[in-house]
């Protein structure tokens, strides 16, 4: 004979200190509310597991506000969410070695353009970085770029603050240079902050066309070069 299922209402939620809920195992049942009888705690564990969390989270963000409209994809924030959870989890101070090469765009990356072949120098000079940049090779665009004739390269540092949750930013740009011209030190000079504030020094090189910079991320490389070694 079939059995009738009743009743017809089912309830969920929560009542006073009675919640009702439909499990798979035991069906429709009320229990008491979590922390009714004992508070639920985090052992000191789960506590600093949880501090650590919150707080790369943070300064991930922080990295993440100062290039995410300079050249990005979507893959930008989940790299550099990695890497400091990947930091926190040894429990050791951050080590900024670890976003060295970080690339702002896997798709359209700065190693797809050079193969790092190139040389980077920095002097911090009365409160300025000098940044001279040594191309090897004359960036390789795609084939089917033919409209690309020329390159500009440029320098961004970023000065992060990652107890604070701030960050300081300063760009520069080379000058427009053709494929055919032969390779030419560069130099930079931008402001920093006093003291010794550490710092990120991203590369970038955009393709160009008739002496205009192409604006399209297709034609545009982007990643860190270089990091301070004090001041973290």
């Amino acid at each position: 004979m079939a059995k009738a299922r009743s009743p017809i209402v089912h309830l969920s939620g929560t009542v006073g200190n009675i919640v009702l809920v439909n499990s798979q195992k035991y069906g429709e049942h009320p229990r008491a509310k979590r922390g009714t009888h004992k508070p639920a705690r985090l052992n000191h564990v789960m506590q600093q597991s949880s501090k650590r969390l919150i707080d790369c989270n943070k300064q991930a963000k922080v990295i993440f506000d100062a290039i995410r409209f300079e050249h990005k994809d979507g893959d930008l924030w989940t790299d550099i969410i990695a890497i400091f959870r990947a930091e926190a989890k040894t429990g050791k101070p951050f080590n900024p070695k670890s976003l060295k090469q970080l690339e702002c765009s896997r798709r359209y990356s700065l190693h797809k353009l050079l193969s790092r072949d190139y040389d980077i120098d920095v002097k911090l000079v009365k409160n300025k970085l000098q940044v001279t940049v040594s191309l090897k090779t004359v960036p390789k665009f795609n084939k089917r770029q033919t409209y690309v004739d020329g390159y500009q390269v440029g320098i961004t540092v970023v000065f992060p603050d990652l107890s604070e949750y701030e960050y300081k930013k300063v760009s520069a740009q080379g000058p427009v240079t053709g494929l055919k011209s032969a390779l030419q030190p560069m130099e930079f000079t931008v402001p920093a902050p006093k003291g010794k504030a550490p710092w990120l020094l991203f590369l970038s090189v955009t393709g160009c066309e008739e002496g205009e910079v192409i604006k399209m991320p297709q034609v545009k490389g982007m990643a860190i070069v270089k990091i301070s070694e004090t001041g973290w």
